[in-house]
């Protein structure tokens, strides 16, 4: 009898052990959305936020910042595009993070950095529809629109 009770306890370890690790860990939207960003897809992670509640404050800054996190990607680490093609898709990526917070301060300044560069470089424009947005918001720093 000695015996079997180690036995028995190693058993009822073992036992406790595998019931917990199979009940499934529910992943929160906040964990899905931060995998997807690390992941870059950018794409993916809106989507999921665009399909949840737009009304719960959570979901609505999550998803200013995972424009923001994509602005940030395209403007500094995404070397497949060329510059040009770079920086306005930062920029709307900016502008949706301002449509959900017009008062972010680091969407603000990465758009401002942006005009700084088109404002040296003579005759460069940008597209019509960005700079609507930037003008309604103050920010286009008398930059012209493209010519169509």
């Amino acid at each position: 009898m000695k015996f079997l009770t180690p036995y028995f306890l190693v058993l009822i370890v073992l036992f406790t052990s595998c019931a917990q690790q199979s009940e499934p860990q529910a992943v929160t939207l906040e964990e899905q959305v931060a995998s997807l960003v690390e992941e870059k897809k950018f794409d993916e992670a809106i989507s999921l936020l665009q399909s949840a509640d737009n009304n719960e404050p959570t979901v609505v800054a999550l998803l200013a910042k995972t424009h923001l996190d994509y602005g940030i990607y395209i403007e500094y680490d995404n070397n497949e595009i060329p510059m040009r093609d770079k920086m306005t898709g930062a920029l709307r990526q900016y502008i949706e993070v301002l449509k959900l917070e017009p008062e972010n301060e680091k969407a603000i300044a990465e758009i401002d950095q942006i005009i700084g560069i088109y404002q040296t470089m003579p005759g460069r424009t940008l597209p019509a529809d960005i700079l609507d947005e930037l003008r309604a918001r103050g920010l286009d720093g008398g930059i012209q629109p493209d010519a169509e």
